[in-house]
């Protein structure tokens, strides 16, 4: 589920604990989205370029979340795993508790190889039923876009080893 686009926190755009939240935050309000048809989305053709792992097919129609992290990051010179597998995420930086601007990891059942990764935009303590935290990432609905999920559902945080 989608949530309505939250203003864009200023203290992110300038928070040195985790500048890469501003670059995702932009691809958010640019609007980044696929595009209907055999058309492709110049600019998630170049999240997936980011990816030099592993060959794979350079459409939009790809899950592009992982490039769009790798992309993210790879922006301020942090280096991702340039991997399109989200699972891959789980061996990058170090692990730590959800926060804003952690990478998170999410199990995509039934495939226990495949998973989904994003950014944690938000940290809601209070929230019913435990800890729910806003997820920006690509591949979300088609698109970059923030969405709400439960913490305890990752299956992994990770910070980058450099911050």
């Amino acid at each position: 589920m989608v949530t309505p686009l939250p203003p864009l926190p200023r203290a992110l755009a300038c928070d040195p604990e985790c500048p890469w939240m501003a670059t995702a935050w932009s691809e958010l309000y640019a609007g980044v989205r696929e595009l209907p048809g055999t058309r492709d989305s110049a600019r998630i053709i170049e999240y997936l370029r980011t990816c030099t792992a592993r060959r794979f097919p350079m459409h939009d129609s790809t899950p592009w979340c992982s490039a769009f992290a790798c992309w993210v990051f790879e922006q301020l010179g942090i280096e991702s795993t340039r991997d399109p597998a989200a699972r891959s995420w789980l061996k990058w930086g170090r692990t730590c508790l959800p926060r804003v601007g952690a990478v998170v990891v999410f199990p995509r059942p039934p495939l226990p190889w495949s998973g989904h990764v994003g950014l944690v935009s938000h940290v809601d303590h209070g929230a019913p039923g435990g800890v729910a935290i806003g997820v920006l990432g690509g591949n979300q609905g088609n698109a970059v876009s923030v969405v709400r999920r439960r913490a305890r559902d990752a299956i992994g945080f990770r910070w980058p080893l450099t911050h």
